[in-house]
């Protein structure tokens, strides 16, 4: 839980939480600073002191379909790196800087991810089955869940079910269509982010 944006009264500030502290230490002190609202800039924590059975904090996350994420980050470096121009490029992109693109969804909430410098040429931790098992696990301490296509509608009853007199609703932009990709990469990528579309899909079944 260290680099929380804290937002109240348009404030904003940072904090950092002691890893070695018990979740009703860590709630004591969020509840002490009297938030608004809390955003985490990174990865679950490995240590896990998160007080998730907390009655006073609610834990909402938003969900992207992972392969619109993979592509749309497809579409950014082609534009801001034109040396990618064929297929081995991109995948020794993905491999150096798997950020957006290689199971972004599961690697955040079991910590395996490379931060925002990138991986180098060593690659990403490899993910496995457990990895999947812990992500779900992980993913079923939230309260709410989120999903990017559904705004903005679903952000309305975020809003709701937080009791928001006031709340600027995102709204979805529209689907524009992505770069060329060859058959065969759409293919990698896909097996490459199997683990964040079987989460996904756990996700969107999910009773919340």
């Amino acid at each position: 839980l260290n680099d929380l944006v804290i937002k109240n009264n348009l404030k904003s500030d940072f904090v950092n939480i002691n890893p070695r502290w018990h979740p009703k230490e860590v709630e004591k002190y969020l509840l002490d600073k009297n938030l608004d609202w809390m955003q985490l800039n990174g990865p679950l924590p490995s240590h896990d002191n998160i007080p998730w059975d907390s009655p006073n904090i609610v834990f909402t996350t938003l969900l992207r379909k992972p392969l619109e994420r993979a592509l749309s980050d497809h579409d950014v470096y082609m534009d801001k790196y034109p040396e990618i121009k064929k297929d081995k490029d991109y995948k020794r992109w993905i491999k150096e800087n798997p950020h957006f693109t290689d199971n972004y969804l599961t690697r955040w909430l079991v910590g395996k991810w490379c931060g925002y410098e990138g991986c180098g040429a060593r690659g990403p931790e490899k993910l496995t089955d457990h990895d999947l098992v812990e992500a779900k696990h992980k993913l079923n301490k939230f309260d709410i869940l989120l999903f990017e296509e559904d705004l903005p509608k679903g952000g309305k009853k975020f809003k709701e079910l937080l009791g928001f007199k006031t709340w600027n609703i995102l709204k979805k932009e529209e689907e524009k269509p992505h770069k060329k990709i060859s058959p065969k990469l759409l293919k990698e990528v896909k097996e490459m982010n199997k683990f964040d579309l079987e989460l996904y899909k756990y996700a969107r079944n999910r009773k919340s």
